[in-house]
C-alpha cells in the first residue's frame, strides 16, 4: 500500500509523457530547461563523489587505523543517513 502511495506521482508523469511526446520533447529541448537539468546533473556527480571520498576516508579511519575514539566515530559515521 505504502509503494503503491509512493509510485502514484511517478505513475502520473510517465503516463502524462507518453499522452503527448512531441510535448516533452519540445520541453526538454527548451532553453530555461537545460540549465536547471545542467545544475541538477552537476550537482548529483558532484554530491556522488563528495560522498565517496568522505565515507571511504571515514571507513578507512575506523577500520584500519588507531584514531582516538574510533568507536564513537563508527557510531557517528553512518548518522546522516538516519537523519536526513
Amino acid at each position: 500500500m505504502v509503494a503503491a502511495l509512493f509510485a502514484g506521482p511517478l505513475v502520473y508523469l510517465v503516463a502524462h509523457a507518453l499522452a503527448g511526446p512531441t510535448d516533452a520533447l519540445d520541453a526538454l529541448e527548451r532553453a530555461d530547461a537545460l540549465g536547471p537539468l545542467r545544475r541538477s546533473v552537476v550537482l548529483a556527480v558532484t554530491v556522488s563523489i563528495g560522498a565517496t571520498v568522505v565515507g571511504t576516508g571515514l571507513a578507512w579511519l575506523t577500520t584500519r587505523s588507531d584514531v582516538p575514539l574510533r568507536r564513537m566515530w563508527r557510531i557517528l559515521a553512518p548518522l546522516p543517513l538516519v537523519v536526513p
